[in-house]
């Protein structure tokens, strides 16, 4: 699949199965969209939201009009999506991907993505686009309730929402495939004061991981000091952008970091280093950043 620019999600969406016998019963919850341009298919289901980027207008099964829905093993259901660019206008690249998880165990599904069939796509803003891809039902499955996660992803050619900027190797651990800083296209990023930096870090793990812990440092005029982050920000696992851990061997994974810098800070200009560490204490991936408080 061509692959261009930075990469985030751009829809994801949850809906649990339950009980799979011959089918099973799948129930869309938390939120209820209506179609309100000419539908593709009927009424929106219910469904959760994890991490979408964009605004969704409707979700739709094939197996089903209403909830509760059936899904046999074995077969493909067809999942529609509507949804908005919010304004913004670019050219992108469509990635698709399905995942089963069980008990916080998560399998990739096989999915064959029906939408633009890889090539570049224009998203026109405030129209209603529409994703579309089936997932295939695995024969072997057992009788269980399961979660159901759908990922559309977007890799931009003309950078928009996110801005891919360089960074340097650090001592330990790989570079990420891409680190996107909300509003910096060139470094150093300026970080403003009171408000959370929000940074976008694409890569693709190198082994299992079943943690991930972000560990922060700030260096100035020669002196290094820990970046405590806030308790809820603590785990990484908590901060994947349509992924859950643990994250397999070569699995892409999309990791959100939002850096509080307080008002008290001093203007200064610094390099910032983020360590994504693993349940053996070794960094799964590392960057540093040219930044500087303004």
């Amino acid at each position: 699949m061509k692959w261009t620019g930075c990469s985030f999600a751009v829809l994801c969406l949850m809906f649990l199965s339950s009980t799979l016998v011959d089918g099973g019963i799948l129930r869309w919850w938390d939120r209820w969209w209506k179609f309100h341009r000419n539908p593709f298919v009927s009424s929106s289901l219910i469904f959760e939201d994890c991490g979408t980027k964009y605004d969704v207008i409707s979700i739709n099964l094939s197996s089903c009009a209403t909830a509760p829905c059936t899904m046999h093993r074995g077969t493909n259901v067809e999942v529609k999506a509507e949804f908005s660019a919010n304004g913004a206008s670019t050219d992108s690249v469509l990635k698709h991907e399905a995942y089963f998880i069980l008990n916080s165990v998560k399998t990739k599904a096989v999915i064959t993505p029906t939408t633009c069939e890889g090539s570049v796509c224009p998203l026109q803003g405030m129209q209603g686009l529409l994703f579309s891809a089936d997932i295939y039902v695995n024969a072997d499955l057992p009788p269980m309730q399961l979660l159901v996660v759908v990922l559309l992803s977007v890799g931009f050619s003309s950078i928009v929402f996110a801005d891919v900027v360089t960074v340097h190797q650090c001592k330990q651990g790989p570079l990420p495939v891409s680190v996107d800083v909300t509003g910096c296209r060139t470094t150093p990023c300026e970080l403003a004061k009171g408000q959370d930096a929000a940074v976008l870090v694409d890569f693709t793990a190198d082994r299992h991981l079943t943690a991930l812990v972000p560990k922060v440092h700030a260096s100035f005029g020669g002196v290094t000091v820990p970046f405590e982050l806030p308790d809820d920000r603590k785990d990484g696992c908590q901060w994947l952008v349509g992924g859950v851990c643990p994250v397999s061997q070569n699995e892409d994974v999309t990791y959100e970091l939002r850096l509080p810098v307080l008002a008290v800070y001093p203007s200064m200009s610094l390099t910032v280093e983020l360590q994504l560490v693993d349940q053996d204490n070794t960094v799964a991936t590392c960057f540093q950043l040219e930044a500087k408080v303004v």
